[in-house]
């Protein structure tokens, strides 16, 4: 249990450091990121609710934006990760989403949105490989999940073990 304990601590160390040698975005890459994830919660409202389906729970969340963190963490030199504080529309059950973001051209696509909080509890592998908006195509190598939750090679579907996001070749 404690060898376990520490592969957990070591990975999460190797890819901290991994993540911050990829690179800080300027502040106006910053806020065009943000304004990229902003507008894509705003494009995809329905009825005044960002939607998210939930396959652990099989359930939609309507979700209005509470807040986009501030810190964009670097998953390669193209892709980014963020995460924003929800609400539920008519409820008040609260969610942290986090954005798969990519780097496209001069500008931002998101490439994913996966739940991963509900209630501030941290969630367990969902029962289903969260639907993509694009999958990340890569051949061989080492992968890492986004959240931090798995680092080795790229498995069958190409998504985490334990959370479903896209796996991201560690470069």
């Amino acid at each position: 249990m404690i060898q376990r304990h520490m592969t957990v601590v070591v990975a999460l160390v190797l890819m901290a450091g991994w993540a911050s040698s990829a690179g800080d975005l300027t502040p106006v890459e910053m806020k065009s990121f943000r304004q990229a994830v902003k507008a894509h919660v705003q494009e995809h409202l329905e009825e005044g609710a960002f939607v998210v389906r939930d396959e652990k729970l099989d359930k939609e969340w309507r979700l209005k934006l509470i807040r986009l963190h501030d810190e964009a963490r670097p998953m390669s030199d193209k892709l980014y990760s963020v995460c924003a504080d929800f609400k539920e529309v008519a409820g008040a059950a609260k969610l942290d989403v986090d954005f798969l973001v990519n780097r496209a051209g001069s500008g931002w696509e998101v490439r994913q949105a996966v739940i991963h909080m509900v209630g501030g509890k941290p969630r367990a592998a969902q029962a289903a490989p969260a639907a993509s908006l694009k999958r990340l195509e890569t051949a061989a190598g080492v992968f890492v999940c986004p959240m931090g939750d798995y680092s080795g090679p790229k498995t069958a579907d190409g998504r985490c073990p334990k959370c479903g996001m896209n796996l991201v070749e560690k470069k």
